[in-house]
């Protein structure tokens, strides 16, 4: 795997723990890419975070 990225968008339904797992178990793996969507308007920022990372 070269990298593997995800985003969680925030919600009022869910808890957000598999960022959160992820997070943890990865943590200072350059290959994760984590992002944490808190709105529609992050989402453009989001996408930038996963292809800022490509090799």
């Amino acid at each position: 795997m070269n990298q593997f990225g995800y985003g969680q968008v925030e919600s009022k339904y869910g808890s957000g723990q598999f960022l959160k797992d992820l997070q943890k178990e990865f943590m200072g793996d350059e290959r994760i890419v984590l992002s944490q969507i808190e709105s529609r308007d992050r989402i453009l920022d989001s996408i930038k975070d996963f292809l800022g990372k490509g090799k």
